[in-house]
């Protein structure tokens, strides 16, 4: 299954939290995980119609999960 821009930001955002818990806000991993985050949020923020897109196509792909271009295959 193919991760839209908004379901990695939720991931990033996660994977931060979880990192600074671990390290603590003042370790290079935390900081690197919220500029990874930030990164994320800029696309999404420069690219709003990248994420409409996205949302167009997983809720078209929801309501017709057969259509050729919803098909996912294992290669």
């Amino acid at each position: 299954m193919t991760l839209t821009l908004q379901d990695r930001i939720t991931e990033a955002r996660s994977e931060a939290h979880q990192t600074c818990a671990t390290f603590g806000k003042d370790d290079p991993q935390c900081r690197v995980a919220w500029d990874i985050l930030e990164e994320l949020q800029a696309e999404a923020a420069h690219h709003p119609e990248k994420t409409l897109r996205e949302k167009a196509y997983r809720n078209y792909c929801d309501e017709f999960p057969n259509a050729d271009e919803c098909r996912m295959y294992d290669v």
